[in-house]
């Protein structure tokens, strides 16, 4: 769906699942636009006549909806907000089901039959954008919340629908068009020979909302929790050199290196520097794979279990010499995981098979710099569009180009440059602050949340 596409489909009403897939106590299956009461209507019975979705304003009704023409009824509740008071600022209805995956596909047919269109990923979120009940940054914060992976994760995207940057960014909006608003003033007059009055505390003022925007940089730091720094498990056998290799990462001494397997039981935590990859990742070294033999390998097998739940990417790392003495690998390597061999001092080239590329050795540090720029590749490519990490960074970027752009213009009115110079950086500003709030569904922005949103949200 394109920017256009978006814009003529903004009559239609549209239907989906929004809650997750699968078989459980609830589903809900959830409509908007102008017809979704009198969609919902054809197949709803109210336990009360009074209670009709198209009679309520507002509120909730219970009942049974018809599945189709065999005349099978299924107990539902049926939520009305009417426009503007929506999520989305139309008409919108939530059929709240029996969560049986059956049961979800019978109510989206039969709406979908009564003139409703399944609707595309992000198109919820895209209309609330779109009327104004959202700005881009809570629509961010609801893909990012969707995809929080541990409570810190959570509690920042929480933050950041909560509104405290949406309000600061509105205040900044504000404020600058208050002082761009007699120089433009000044500019539609121009042929009338009249004065351009700068304000006298324009400067102060635009000092102090730059300083304030830099702050809201900061705040985004703290929101960004320390999964937007990547994490690397390090995973394989016990023996295979998993606590050098991290000693050899980290340039710390903290992991224990032992001949005997299960000396690591805990998850240790490392900063690990990464060739073409900005920022640093942590690099986690758990027990090794295998070893259960009482109460404490279980415990450390749990941990593990953990940790590579979480991890962004895993790093198997296979001994290096019974590769090369022909020990088969034991299994497929996922989609987020890089395979290096280690022992490369002990095992000549020639004895490597053709194909394992990753070796390395703690001892001699052959092939470090190239796994380093293995990981950092990996992650670059598989950086995570749409989570808390990723919009903290966009907002910080755009809160810190806003901040320079006003900089420019208190500058400016200090050297004594023209209006329209001045003015022109404080449009500068504004423009780069709609991409914090969305003002133009662009084609770009469309892409952004419907590549990262799912279907229903």
């Amino acid at each position: 769906m394109d920017a256009s596409e978006f814009v003529r489909g903004l009559g239609d009403t549209i239907v989906a699942a929004s809650s997750a897939p699968g078989i459980g106590s609830r589903a809900i299956v959830r409509l908007s636009g102008p017809r979704a009461p009198e969609i919902v209507h054809r197949w709803y019975l109210p336990a009360s006549t009074e209670r009709t979705v198209r009679s309520l304003r507002r509120g909730v009704t219970r009942g049974q909806f018809v599945l189709g023409r065999s005349g099978t009824a299924i107990p539902v509740m049926v939520l009305v907000m009417r426009a503007p008071s929506s999520y989305t600022g139309e008409d919108q209805v939530e059929i709240h089901l029996p969560g049986h995956p059956r049961f979800v596909e019978m109510v989206q047919d039969l709406c979908e039959r009564r003139g409703a269109r399944p609707a595309a990923p992000g198109e919820f979120s895209l209309r609330a954008l779109f009327h104004g009940k959202r700005d881009l940054a809570r629509i961010e914060a609801v893909g990012a919340l969707i995809q929080a992976r541990d409570r810190d994760e959570l509690r920042a995207a929480i933050d950041i629908l909560e509104g405290r940057l949406s309000r600061g960014v509105a205040r900044a909006n504000e404020e600058i068009q208050s002082i761009l608003q007699p120089l433009e003033l000044g500019f539609d007059f121009s042929d009338q020979d009249i004065e351009i009055e700068i304000p006298d505390d324009a400067v102060p003022r635009l000092v102090a909302l730059a300083t304030t925007l830099r702050g809201l940089v900061a705040d985004q730091g703290r929101w960004r929790p320390s999964r937007a720094r990547p994490q690397i498990l390090l995973v394989g056998p016990p023996n295979a050199g998993k606590s050098s290799l991290f000693n050899a990462l980290t340039h710390d001494g903290s992991a224990l290196v032992s001949p005997h397997a299960g000396t690591t039981r805990d998850v240790l935590e490392g900063t690990v520097d990464l060739e073409g990859f900005r920022a640093q990742a942590t690099l986690l070294d758990t027990a090794g794979e295998g070893f259960l033999g009482g109460e404490a390998d279980d415990l450390a097998h749990a941990l593990r279990v953990r940790a590579a739940a979480k991890a962004d990417l895993l790093l198997r790392v296979t001994d290096g010499r019974r590769m090369a003495e022909g020990a088969s690998r034991s299994r497929r390597r996922g989609a987020n995981e890089i395979e290096v061999f280690t022992h490369a001092d002990l095992v000549p080239a020639s004895a490597r098979p053709e194909s394992s590329s990753l070796w390395v050795s703690n001892t001699t540090k052959e092939g470090l710099a190239e796994l380093r720029a293995a990981l950092g590749e990996a992650l670059r490519t598989m950086n995570r569009p749409g989570s808390i990490g990723d919009i903290s960074r966009r907002h910080g970027s755009l809160l810190t180009q806003t901040a320079q752009a006003i900089e420019r213009a208190a500058r400016g009115l200090e050297d004594g440059l023209g209006a329209e110079l001045i003015a022109a950086d404080l449009h500068e500003a504004l423009r780069i602050l709609s991409g914090l709030t969305g003002a133009e569904p662009t084609q770009e922005l469309l892409t952004r949340i419907m590549s990262t949103f799912c279907v229903g949200k």
